[in-house]
C-alpha cells in the first residue's frame, strides 16, 4: 500500500500484514496519490514534476518537468503514463524512462484523475469532458456543470457525477441517461449533489452523494 502524506511531502510504502513502513521518500515535493504499476510508483508533485519510484524500495527511476502542479493521480493506461496539471495540460510519458510522447493543452485545471478505455482517454476540466485518442488528438467534447468530478470509463460508456449521476456514449460523448439524486435538509442547510468519483462495476453505477446516500444503478 503506497499512500501520500501531505504534510510531509512524502511518499509511505506500507506492509500490508505489519502496519508498517517499508520505506519513506522526501526527495520530491509529492502532492498527488500515487498510482502503481509494474512495480512502478507514479506520483506527481508540487514542484511541477512528475515522480517514478522503485515500488521496492522508493528508488527515484526517473523524474520529468511539466507545466504545472500535479495534484490529479497520474493514470497508466495501456501502456502509457497519462499525466494532468493544473496549468492544463495532459502529458502522455513513456513508462520506462519518463520521455515524453505528447502534450495536450484543454486550457483548464485538471484535478482528477484522467480515465481510459477502449483507445481512448477521457479527463474533465473547467467544467468540459474531452475524449481523446492515445495520440492526443480531440475526438469530442462535452460541456458539463463546473462542479463536475473525476469520470469512470467502461468500454461504451463514461459516467461522470455533478448534482446527478450522468452517462455518456463513450463514442459520441452523447447523453444516455441522467439520475437525479435525493437532497437532504441538514440544520439550516440543504446538502446536495456528489463530489467522489462514481465506480462502475459489472454493468452497476456506484456512488456516494453528499447526503449521505449511496445509489447503485444498472
Amino acid at each position: 500500500m503506497y499512500v501520500t502524506s501531505l504534510s510531509n511531502s512524502e511518499i509511505i510504502a506500507l506492509n500490508a500484514t505489519r502496519g508498517e513502513s517499508d520505506w519513506r521518500s522526501d526527495e520530491g515535493q509529492y502532492l498527488s496519490t500515487p498510482t502503481v504499476a509494474n512495480g512502478t510508483v507514479y506520483v506527481g508533485g508540487k514542484t511541477n514534476v512528475v515522480h517514478a519510484l522503485d515500488a521496492t524500495d522508493g528508488s527515484e527511476q526517473w523524474r520529468y518537468e511539466v507545466d504545472g502542479a500535479v495534484r490529479a493521480t497520474p493514470s497508466v493506461i495501456e501502456g502509457t503514463v497519462y499525466v494532468g496539471t493544473q496549468a492544463g495540460s495532459i502529458y502522455a510519458l513513456e513508462p520506462a524512462d519518463g520521455s515524453e510522447r505528447w502534450q495536450k493543452d484543454i486550457g483548464s485545471d485538471i484535478t482528477e484523475p484522467i480515465s481510459g478505455e477502449n483507445g481512448r482517454i477521457y479527463v474533465c476540466g473547467g467544467g468540459t469532458i474531452y475524449a481523446l485518442s492515445t495520440d492526443g488528438t480531440v475526438q469530442w467534447s462535452v460541456k458539463t456543470t463546473q462542479s463536475a468530478s473525476a469520470l469512470s470509463a467502461t468500454k461504451n460508456s463514461i459516467v461522470y457525477t455533478d448534482q446527478n449521476i450522468v452517462c455518456l456514449d463513450a463514442a459520441t460523448g452523447e447523453t444516455r441517461w441522467t439520475f437525479g439524486v435525493q437532497s437532504r435538509q441538514s440544520g439550516d442547510t440543504m446538502v446536495t449533489g456528489i463530489e467522489c468519483s462514481p465506480v462502475v462495476r459489472d454493468g452497476v453505477v456506484y456512488a456516494g452523494t453528499n447526503a449521505g446516500d449511496i445509489y447503485a444503478i444498472q
